[in-house]
């Protein structure tokens, strides 16, 4: 749970008027049960001497049911999170590496993720392991 809280964290941080802080806990154990349950789901988990320093959750989606859209599930990462002091020594690339070829045992051939634009690290990151721009959302007060 401290790392689902640095991340929530470290996402408030990036967009505050988005989103805000979370008061107790970080998603509520009904939410982590139905996640854990889903076999169309997997939370992958980096272990350094039995304690958790990573993970990622990724998940198998149905592409848009819209007929421009090419009918193929894909993978989509939705939180890759390291420990902040571990954060540059390969582990947040082989959570990933590993999300890939848990898409793959599945058939799919494609993988999808989403970024706040101004983590940059994040997007150099990504960038370097092939992943390119798709769309961009904007958003404006009303």
């Amino acid at each position: 749970m401290a790392l689902l809280k640095e991340l929530d964290e470290a996402h408030v941080e990036l967009e505050p008027s988005l989103l805000q802080p979370f008061k107790g806990e970080p998603r509520p154990r009904e939410w982590l049960e139905l996640r854990f349950a889903d076999s169309n789901e997997a939370c992958l988990v980096a272990d350094l001497d039995g304690d958790v320093v990573g993970f990622i959750w990724c998940k198998s989606q149905a592409a848009p049911v819209l007929p421009a859209f090419i009918q193929e599930p894909l993978l989509v990462v939705g939180d890759l999170v390291v420990r902040e002091a571990l954060r540059g020594r390969g582990i947040g690339r082989a959570l990933l590496e590993a999300a890939l070829s848990w898409g793959r045992a599945r058939g799919l051939s494609r993988a999808q993720l989403t970024v706040f634009q101004r983590n940059e690290r994040a997007l150099s990151f990504y960038s370097e392991l092939q992943f390119r721009p798709l769309s961009v959302v904007l958003m404006r007060d009303l």
